[in-house]
């Protein structure tokens, strides 16, 4: 099989002439990507696409598998086009890593942000690529998951050649349809994630329990369980046509996203050679008028459910004004419980961290008067299983404080669960050897048992242990756990204060709430506090109003008949859902 369709990338590159499809390179499979590149016309070059962050647990593994492709066959590195996408943060470490991965194997063609920094000036972060271009580090530079009129700034500051944005029937928005039309204009070319939906559009995926533990689309919102079978109409509209042009769904897939335009690549992902020609022979069908009206009908019908991502990172300003605000509530003298995780970012990454470092070095007035409690010690990947190994929590107390970076000694450190398959006493003397060493200061505990907190705090005073406790999350067990550490004089912090569904007891709460002039979110703060002097209510907010009601929460005094009554709602609500997602902690003892 041979690939007809060609087109030309834009900006510096316009002279580089790549094939109307792109296929994404897996470690796995060096075939899949020999099978695309061979697809290809002569001259014409395969364009790869790979990233800073696309292996697991978002390491540099891609880029190394890159680098042993073409040391492996180094005929195609002329037959190539490489792009590889990076974090927007210190964009010359990201350059200069990636050549160091690449190992010399190959030239960085094109060089993209993977998203615009909301920090950093457009313009800034363009000229530092061009400075970088300057030196020899990287040929072309690109932009991804942009505006329109982001992407005519950057443009504006150096010559844009690609920019690449999901696009698929299932995702076409009007900004999508403006950076297009804008590219087009600018002459610059579109690279098109995606197209497959993620590989829902190709209908291989009948159901949520098809994608394999540990993917990380188990997490997105789009393939839960009940936006799943809602979502799965467009699935069978598109096969019903695809089966009247004797095409697979996926390949009529990429076909439309081709259609949008010469300069539109569509950029589907496979491990697996047969599966890349399938994929590159969709960019050579050709779709009539009528053919594209009749998708395009489908997708303006079809109701889709689920954003396409999780939530975007909230903007640091935002962040650091509800610390802020949480700390300047305090009497003098108190510190803020300031809580955080090794694993809190998207896909389990190591954000959270980082926002808290550039908070303590944005506002360093505020180091003492917070108290850091950082949980870690997960097994590193896109699935959250405990792993109380010692190396482990070495690895996970070393990376906190190299991302802190030294703005913020390491208060408190929480293994997030008790790893079954490691003794606990293994595991606190791991952190106490630790704590001797100065790497932390306090040692705590999370989602333990009450014989489990007695057990770890025989080993090591433990400082705080951390559980879930609300109006509709106060079983047996959790009195237990509350209990114990009274007894033992440790401190009780508790997550998750709130609810969102079941609004039975929503309801119920509010009344109370309305009757004493509070929030329900108030009235729910004020009965944790009330469990005890040595329970710490642990509200998230990422807004500095909502902190500040939150705080005053804590102020709230209630009556034992207030008590009682609220104590009478959680009996007889009857509260449906697990407390996580039945695929989230599958392996490994939640107690």
């Amino acid at each position: 099989m041979s690939i007809r369709v060609t087109t030309s990338l834009g900006g510096t590159a316009s002279d580089v002439t790549v094939g109307k499809v792109a296929p994404v390179p897996d470690e796995q499979c060096f075939e899949a990507i020999k099978a695309g590149v061979d697809a290809l016309p002569p001259g014409t070059k395969m364009f790869l696409n790979g990233g800073e962050f696309y292996g697991h647990n978002l390491a540099t593994t891609n880029l190394e598998m890159i680098a042993r492709f073409f040391e492996k066959y180094p005929d195609y590195v002329d037959k190539t086009f490489l792009s590889i996408k990076v974090r927007p943060a210190n964009l010359r470490r990201s350059v200069e890593l990636i050549n160091e991965k690449l190992r010399g194997t190959k030239r960085l063609d094109l060089f993209e942000c993977a998203r615009v920094d909301p920090n950093v000036p457009l313009e800034e972060s363009i000229r530092a690529l061009v400075e970088l271009k300057n030196e020899g580090k990287l040929d072309h530079i690109g932009m991804s998951e942009c505006s329109a009129d982001s992407l005519r700034r950057g443009n504006a500051v150096h010559p844009i050649t690609a920019v690449e944005i999901e696009v698929s029937p299932w995702e076409y928005g009007e900004e999508a349809k403006k950076v297009i039309a804008t590219a087009e204009e600018l002459g610059i070319a579109v690279i098109a994630y995606s197209p497959l939906g993620r590989g829902f559009l190709t209908g291989q995926i009948k159901r949520p329990e098809d994608i394999p533990e540990g993917d990380y689309r188990r997490s997105l919102p789009r393939f839960q369980e009940d936006n799943f079978k809602l979502n799965f109409a467009i699935v069978d509209a598109l096969t019903a046509i695809a089966r009247s042009k004797n095409v697979t769904s996926a390949q009529l897939s990429i076909a439309w996203v081709a259609s949008l335009g010469k300069h539109v690549i569509p950029l589907p992902g496979s491990s697996h050679a047969k599966r890349t020609r399938e994929n590159c022979a969709g960019g050579d069908i050709e779709l009539s008028t009528e053919d594209i009206a009749e998708i395009n009908s489908l997708i303006s019908a079809a109701e889709i459910r689920g954003d396409r991502w999780t939530p975007e990172p909230v903007p640091d300003e935002q962040c650091f004004e509800a610390i802020k605000a949480g700390v300047d509530a305090l009497p003098p003298g108190t510190k803020m419980f300031l809580n955080g995780g090794e694993f809190y970012g998207h896909n389990l990454a190591t954000t959270n961290l980082e926002m808290i470092a550039r908070f303590f070095e944005k506002y360093p007035d505020y180091v003492d008067k917070t108290f850091l409690s950082i949980k870690g010690g997960l097994k590193p990947g896109t699935v959250p299983l405990p792993d109380g190994s010692p190396a482990n929590l070495r690895r996970s107390v070393e990376l906190i404080n190299e991302k802190l970076r030294g703005t913020k000694r390491l208060d408190l450190f929480q293994s997030a669960r008790v790893d079954p398959s490691v003794p606990l006493e293994e595991s606190i003397k791991a952190l106490v050897e630790l704590k001797n060493e100065g790497k932390l200061d306090h040692i705590g505990m999370s989602e333990c048992s009450a014989d489990s907190l007695r057990r770890g705090n025989a080993v090591h005073p433990i400082t705080a242990v951390e559980i879930e406790v609300s109006p509709w999350e106060y079983g047996e067990e959790a009195k237990k756990v509350i209990a114990t550490a009274e007894e033992l004089g440790i401190a009780v912090v508790t997550y998750s204060y709130n609810f969102k569904h079941n609004f039975a007891i929503v309801d119920a709460l509010t009344a109370i709430a309305r009757s004493k002039n509070v929030t329900s979110a108030q009235l729910s703060i004020a009965w944790v506090a009330s469990l005890g002097k040595h329970v710490i209510p642990l509200p998230g907010s990422s807004h500095a109003k909502r902190t500040r009601e939150n705080c005053a929460g804590g102020d709230i005094e209630l009556s034992t008949e207030d008590i009682a009554e609220i104590n009478s709602v959680i009996s007889a609500a009857e509260i449906k859902g697990g407390l996580y997602h039945p695929y989230t902690f599958r392996q490994g003892s939640v107690w």
